[in-house]
């Protein structure tokens, strides 16, 4: 039997937010096991970010999506650590560095090119829901 390969999920912002929004739930409901969520916590999860969404995405694309920002808290949140000092532009949010600190990082750590220019989103939610497992 052939497998069915489903569609790409769209992570936009508006969906992005969502996610963040029902993870932060979850996490203060305690539906957390090591760093992950709890067979409750993932099933809510799912539950919650498809019916305020109208998306369908399956168990696998929202288990993904949890990884992918779990990566990406942890690189934002390495980047922070090695800014200190540099403080934030006040206008964009990102870390106020020279183009010379930012090309050591993004040598160091290919994946920071995205924050060059943009600030992590939702920054305060990833904080809440990943801060205690990166």
């Amino acid at each position: 039997m052939e497998k069915v390969k489903e569609p790409k999920a769209n992570w936009d912002s508006a969906a992005h937010t969502i996610f963040m929004n029902a993870c932060v739930e979850e996490v203060r409901a305690n539906n957390r096991n090591g760093g992950y969520l709890s067979d409750i916590g993932q099933a809510n999860l799912h539950k919650k970010f498809n019916e305020r969404s109208g998306r369908n995405y399956s168990t696998r694309q929202i288990k993904n999506r949890w990884g992918v920002c779990r990566s990406e808290y942890n690189t934002w949140k390495t980047l922070i650590q090695q800014a200190s000092g540099l403080g934030r532009d006040e206008h964009t949010h990102t870390i106020a560095a020279t183009n010379e600190w930012w090309a050591l990082e993004i040598k160091a750590h290919p994946e920071a090119a995205k924050f060059r220019y943009a600030p992590l989103a939702e920054e305060e939610k990833m904080l809440d829901v990943f801060d205690t497992t990166c």
